[in-house]
């Protein structure tokens, strides 16, 4: 089973954008959350310690702007499942 992304992003934020559509092209799932419409999620990462978007986690692993390193591995896995 391959983990999915979670993107903490903020409408026009390019860095943002730039990750969502990484993750498009390169067919990796993720869920995006709007933190200015959702309370809680906007709490989560700020209990983490991150003031900026885009914030991304995969399990438990958690990382602010676009790490490429850290999302990589999930097209890895999607390949090697297909």
């Amino acid at each position: 089973m391959t983990d999915t992304l979670t993107i903490y992003g903020t409408p026009d934020c390019t860095r943002c954008d730039q990750l969502v559509k990484y993750c498009r092209r390169k067919g990796i799932p993720y869920r995006y959350i709007d933190v200015t419409q959702d309370a809680d999620a906007k709490a989560l990462i700020e209990r983490l310690g991150y003031v900026e978007a885009p914030v991304g986690m995969i399990g438990s692993d958690h990382f602010q702007g676009v790490r490429l390193d850290k999302i990589r591995p999930l097209a890895r896995q999607l390949s090697k499942a297909s």
